[in-house]
């Protein structure tokens, strides 16, 4: 994430122990969302003049047009800061002109001790302006900050109605503990553990949706071949921030790896960004933000957008992507809240590190796939199912997966490929599916 200085590095393969269901599902809970739609942000606004040295000012409505065009719904200030600032007002005014949200990056933590009516004199009414989505206020703090972001929180939210954006730490194994020059989950997260870390933010910001960054894509060119991974930790990582978002009546919000973050990682293309997508929505998320849109000036490798101001392939992939799950995003948030679960199916290291995965489910007679696959488990407020299938193959590699998967009284299903819907009637229940890498197909059963 930004400026941040804790890094995920790992390898993967993946694989599958499953688990009795009873442990994984919840109870049916109240449903809960703000969006009528997939949610698609990003980090770094358009920069201002001079902000890599010579620059012009890329503040202007046509480059908020372009973000609007690549299916981005709000953006998240970097270079321009203050509530106050010429910069952000521009900024403000262009993104309502392109009919999107924007985000204001300030210190905004200082006023933890302010009264509401301090915080409303300091935002002034930039906040209240129609292109606003809120304020931006700390990226991955450890647990023993939250007791000043919750006062903050409870200050912030009598002042006004805008999203206060808090984005949290990835979870780090204990492996890779002697990176960070930390021996125990105490020194990294203030916490005994990464759920534990979770679950206190939980309890004392009393935030409506939990962020979280992660980074899963690898790649090592040393040799002959590229040899193409993905973090091992990543699933868990979303099964954490999943369970916690429903026992407490969160929304779940994802970061998503919008560069080559690293030296070790590989530069995503539209495969990779579907199922890190896919994958994540299989978990319930339905908010996504890129890191990063425009390259930040401490930042090496290119983003969305490069240090001239360019579009790159990233760019083109992460709109493909951004289309395709807006076009049925106003389906899936009525059936986010309901999540049950998430299915493996196969076997590799990373199913190996889920805690309560779905071994089975009423509505699924079996599942069977060429590859390993995931089957994300959702109801919505009528208790009618839905699923989301994902092909779990290393997404570089560009292999494609057959499902069948056989439903308990269903004639056909509804299905958004691509973002289409199509309706394919199934032959003794049973419906087939050939996913591509990295693909994901939301399916919705029928009588």
């Amino acid at each position: 994430m930004i400026l941040s200085t804790v890094f995920l590095f790992g390898a993967v393969g993946c694989g599958g122990s499953q688990k009795d269901d009873s442990k994984g599902a919840t109870s049916q809970p109240a449903f809960w969302t703000s969006a009528e739609n997939i949610r698609i942000g990003g980090f770094v606004a358009p920069v201002p003049a001079n902000y890599y040295g010579d620059n012009e000012s890329y503040i202007t409505v046509e480059r908020y047009q372009e973000l609007k065009n690549a299916g981005f719904d709000f953006i998240v200030g970097h270079a321009e800061t203050g509530f106050k600032s010429a910069d952000v007002l521009q900024a403000l005014e262009c993104a309502k002109e392109a009919g999107i949200q924007y985000v204001v990056n300030a210190d905004i933590l200082v006023f933890a001790n302010s009264t509401p009516e301090r915080i409303q004199e300091a935002i002034g009414s930039t906040l209240e302006q129609e292109g606003c989505f809120g304020a931006f206020a700390v990226d991955e703090p450890q647990a023993s900050r939250y007791a000043t972001i919750a006062k903050l929180w409870e200050k912030y939210r009598l002042a006004t109605d805008k999203k206060l954006l808090i984005n949290l730490l990835p979870y780090i194994v204990e492996e890779d503990f002697p990176m960070y020059n930390a021996t125990t989950y105490e020194e990294l997260y203030s916490a005994p553990s990464y759920e534990a870390y979770i679950e206190y933010y939980c309890q004392q910001v009393k935030n409506d949706f939990i962020s979280v960054d992660i980074y899963p894509f690898y790649e090592d060119t040393s040799g002959v071949l590229p040899v193409y991974t993905l973090y091992e930790p990543w699933l868990r990582n979303l099964e954490i921030v999943e369970n916690l978002a429903i026992k407490y009546g969160r929304e779940h919000w994802q970061c998503v790896q919008g560069q080559k973050v690293h030296g070790f990682s590989k530069e995503p293309d539209y495969n990779d960004i579907r199922m890190q997508v896919y994958t994540s929505m299989a978990y319930g998320a339905q908010t996504f933000q890129y890191y990063c849109y425009f390259t930040p000036r401490e930042v090496e490798r290119p983003c969305l957008i490069d240090k001239n101001g360019n579009r790159t392939a990233i760019y083109d992939a992460a709109k493909r992507v951004n289309d395709e799950i807006h076009a049925f995003g106003d389906v899936f948030v009525d059936y986010v809240s309901g999540w049950k679960g998430v299915m493996p199916i196969g076997q590799c290291a990373a199913f190996d590190m889920l805690e309560t995965p779905l071994q089975s489910y009423k509505g699924i007679e079996s599942v069977k796939a060429a590859d390993n696959a995931l089957l994300g488990v959702f109801n919505d407020r009528d208790g009618n199912d839905a699923y989301m299938l994902t092909n779990f193959t290393v997404p570089g590699y560009g292999l494609d997966n057959s499902v069948s998967l056989k439903l308990k009284d269903t004639s056909s299903a509804v299905c958004y490929i691509g973002g289409q819907k199509q309706v394919i009637a199934l032959e003794d229940g049973e419906l087939k599916l050939t996913l591509g890498p990295g693909e994901g197909i939301f399916i919705i059963p029928q009588k």
